[in-house]
Protein backbone atom coordinates (compact mmCIF):
# COMPACT_ATOMS: atom_id res chain seq x y z
CA UNK A 1 0.00 0.00 0.00
CA UNK A 2 1.62 2.88 -1.22
CA UNK A 3 1.29 6.65 1.24
CA UNK A 4 2.21 10.00 0.78
CA UNK A 5 4.64 11.09 3.00
CA UNK A 6 2.45 13.29 5.01
CA UNK A 7 0.35 10.02 5.46
CA UNK A 8 -0.02 8.35 8.74
CA UNK A 9 0.26 4.28 8.43
CA UNK A 10 -2.94 3.39 8.92
CA UNK A 11 -3.24 -0.21 11.09
CA UNK A 12 -3.22 -2.30 8.12
CA UNK A 13 0.27 -1.63 7.95
CA UNK A 14 1.45 -0.97 11.26
CA UNK A 15 0.00 -4.26 13.27
CA UNK A 16 1.72 -6.93 10.62
CA UNK A 17 4.70 -4.66 10.85
CA UNK A 18 4.50 -5.40 14.82
CA UNK A 19 4.62 -9.24 14.26
CA UNK A 20 7.41 -8.87 11.30
CA UNK A 21 9.47 -6.81 14.10
CA UNK A 22 8.69 -10.13 16.61
CA UNK A 23 9.45 -12.57 14.14
CA UNK A 24 12.34 -10.83 13.47
CA UNK A 25 13.38 -10.56 16.87
CA UNK A 26 11.70 -14.28 18.72
CA UNK A 27 15.06 -15.83 17.77
CA UNK A 28 17.60 -13.67 19.73
CA UNK A 29 19.64 -14.72 22.78
CA UNK A 30 17.24 -15.81 24.46
CA UNK A 31 16.20 -13.04 26.26
CA UNK A 32 12.62 -11.44 26.43
CA UNK A 33 11.52 -8.91 23.25
CA UNK A 34 10.24 -6.30 23.76
CA UNK A 35 7.84 -3.83 21.55
CA UNK A 36 6.01 -0.09 22.27
CA UNK A 37 3.96 0.69 19.61
CA UNK A 38 1.08 3.42 19.27
CA UNK A 39 -1.97 3.51 16.25
CA UNK A 40 -2.49 6.65 15.34
CA UNK A 41 -5.19 5.94 13.10
CA UNK A 42 -8.15 6.33 15.51
CA UNK A 43 -6.67 9.70 16.76
CA UNK A 44 -9.34 12.81 16.03
CA UNK A 45 -9.87 14.86 15.03
CA UNK A 46 -13.15 13.29 12.75
CA UNK A 47 -14.68 14.50 9.52
CA UNK A 48 -17.50 16.65 10.42
CA UNK A 49 -18.89 16.49 7.08
CA UNK A 50 -18.76 13.88 5.93
CA UNK A 51 -18.49 9.75 6.63
CA UNK A 52 -14.86 8.63 5.31
CA UNK A 53 -15.29 4.54 6.27
CA UNK A 54 -18.86 4.72 4.19
CA UNK A 55 -20.51 2.82 7.44
CA UNK A 56 -23.30 4.20 9.89
CA UNK A 57 -23.22 3.21 13.16
CA UNK A 58 -25.55 5.91 13.86
CA UNK A 59 -29.37 5.74 13.70
CA UNK A 60 -30.59 9.07 12.13
CA UNK A 61 -31.47 10.72 15.68
CA UNK A 62 -27.89 13.15 15.78
CA UNK A 63 -27.17 16.15 14.67
CA UNK A 64 -25.40 15.67 11.30
CA UNK A 65 -22.19 17.18 12.63
CA UNK A 66 -22.43 14.48 15.72
CA UNK A 67 -23.64 11.53 13.51
CA UNK A 68 -20.45 12.27 10.84
CA UNK A 69 -18.27 12.52 14.06
CA UNK A 70 -19.59 8.96 15.93
CA UNK A 71 -19.36 7.03 12.77
CA UNK A 72 -15.95 7.77 11.49
CA UNK A 73 -14.71 7.31 15.25
CA UNK A 74 -16.65 3.42 15.17
CA UNK A 75 -15.31 3.10 11.59
CA UNK A 76 -11.76 3.60 12.84
CA UNK A 77 -12.54 1.87 15.59
CA UNK A 78 -14.20 -1.19 13.91
CA UNK A 79 -10.63 -1.33 11.84
CA UNK A 80 -8.67 -1.50 14.78
CA UNK A 81 -10.27 -4.24 16.00
CA UNK A 82 -10.47 -6.13 13.05
CA UNK A 83 -6.50 -5.62 12.66
CA UNK A 84 -5.76 -6.05 16.21
CA UNK A 85 -7.77 -9.66 15.84
CA UNK A 86 -5.74 -10.59 13.45
CA UNK A 87 -2.54 -9.63 15.11
CA UNK A 88 -3.88 -11.50 18.26
CA UNK A 89 -4.64 -14.70 16.10
CA UNK A 90 -0.81 -14.74 14.49
CA UNK A 91 0.11 -14.33 18.34
CA UNK A 92 -2.11 -17.38 19.53
CA UNK A 93 -0.76 -19.53 17.27
CA UNK A 94 3.37 -18.99 18.31
CA UNK A 95 5.03 -21.42 20.62
CA UNK A 96 6.70 -19.04 22.34
CA UNK A 97 4.96 -17.32 25.54
CA UNK A 98 3.54 -13.97 24.38
CA UNK A 99 1.61 -11.01 26.26
CA UNK A 100 -0.09 -8.11 24.75
CA UNK A 101 -0.97 -5.40 26.57
CA UNK A 102 -3.55 -2.86 24.74
CA UNK A 103 -4.89 0.29 25.85
CA UNK A 104 -5.81 3.43 25.45
CA UNK A 105 -4.54 7.02 26.17
CA UNK A 106 -7.30 9.63 26.38
CA UNK A 107 -10.75 9.98 25.79
CA UNK A 108 -11.41 10.57 22.40
CA UNK A 109 -12.11 14.09 20.32
CA UNK A 110 -15.54 14.48 20.04
CA UNK A 111 -16.15 18.01 18.55
CA UNK A 112 -15.08 21.63 19.49
CA UNK A 113 -15.77 21.86 23.35
CA UNK A 114 -17.58 18.10 23.77
CA UNK A 115 -20.27 18.80 21.50
CA UNK A 116 -20.93 15.04 20.61
CA UNK A 117 -20.63 14.32 24.48
CA UNK A 118 -23.18 17.05 25.25
CA UNK A 119 -25.55 15.78 22.13
CA UNK A 120 -25.30 12.12 23.46
CA UNK A 121 -25.93 13.29 27.28
CA UNK A 122 -22.48 11.75 28.50
CA UNK A 123 -21.21 13.46 31.18
CA UNK A 124 -17.75 15.26 31.51
CA UNK A 125 -18.24 16.82 34.79
CA UNK A 126 -15.49 16.48 36.98
CA UNK A 127 -16.76 17.19 40.19
CA UNK A 128 -18.53 14.09 40.10
CA UNK A 129 -17.25 10.13 39.64
CA UNK A 130 -19.31 9.30 36.55
CA UNK A 131 -18.49 12.84 35.32
CA UNK A 132 -14.58 12.01 35.92
CA UNK A 133 -14.71 8.47 34.95
CA UNK A 134 -15.94 9.77 31.13
CA UNK A 135 -13.29 12.66 31.12
CA UNK A 136 -10.56 10.58 32.46
CA UNK A 137 -10.96 7.04 31.91
CA UNK A 138 -9.59 4.28 29.06
CA UNK A 139 -9.86 0.63 28.87
CA UNK A 140 -7.06 -1.91 29.17
CA UNK A 141 -6.53 -5.18 28.48
CA UNK A 142 -3.68 -7.94 29.51
CA UNK A 143 -3.37 -10.95 26.95
CA UNK A 144 -1.75 -13.95 27.15
CA UNK A 145 -1.10 -16.65 24.55
CA UNK A 146 -1.56 -20.66 25.60
CA UNK A 147 2.81 -20.98 25.89
CA UNK A 148 2.17 -17.26 28.34
CA UNK A 149 -0.52 -18.93 30.76
CA UNK A 150 1.28 -22.27 30.58
CA UNK A 151 4.49 -21.24 31.42
CA UNK A 152 3.08 -18.35 33.97
CA UNK A 153 0.54 -20.23 36.05
CA UNK A 154 -1.67 -17.06 34.54
CA UNK A 155 -5.13 -17.08 32.89
CA UNK A 156 -5.18 -13.75 32.27
CA UNK A 157 -9.09 -13.18 32.79
CA UNK A 158 -10.95 -11.01 34.84
CA UNK A 159 -11.61 -7.52 35.42
CA UNK A 160 -8.06 -6.17 36.85
CA UNK A 161 -7.81 -2.85 38.99
CA UNK A 162 -8.48 0.77 38.48
CA UNK A 163 -5.14 2.41 37.39
CA UNK A 164 -3.29 4.97 35.62
CA UNK A 165 -1.56 3.89 32.19
CA UNK A 166 1.91 4.77 34.26
CA UNK A 167 1.23 2.10 36.32
CA UNK A 168 0.21 -0.27 33.77
CA UNK A 169 3.59 -1.81 32.94
CA UNK A 170 3.98 -2.25 37.05
CA UNK A 171 0.65 -4.83 36.69
CA UNK A 172 2.23 -6.69 33.68
CA UNK A 173 4.84 -7.08 35.84
CA UNK A 174 3.35 -8.60 38.71
CA UNK A 175 1.05 -10.65 36.63
CA UNK A 176 4.32 -12.06 34.79
CA UNK A 177 6.45 -12.47 37.86
CA UNK A 178 9.01 -10.29 37.02
CA UNK A 179 10.71 -7.65 39.68
CA UNK A 180 11.46 -4.78 37.23
CA UNK A 181 13.76 -2.26 38.22
CA UNK A 182 14.37 -0.36 41.07
CA UNK A 183 11.97 2.56 39.61
CA UNK A 184 9.55 -0.19 38.96
CA UNK A 185 9.60 -1.60 42.76
CA UNK A 186 9.74 2.21 44.32
CA UNK A 187 6.56 2.65 42.21
CA UNK A 188 5.08 -0.27 43.85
Amino acid sequence: QELSPDAIAPDSILFPEIFNLYAANRDGEGKPYFSFNVTYQGHGPYDTESVWRGEHYTDGRYSTETANIVDNYLGSVSDTAEQLSALVDQFREEERPVVLVIYGDHKPWMGNNGSMYAELGISLDTTTEEGFRNYYSTWYLIWGNQAAKDLLGEDFQGQGPDLSPCFLMNEVFALIGWEGSAYMQAQR
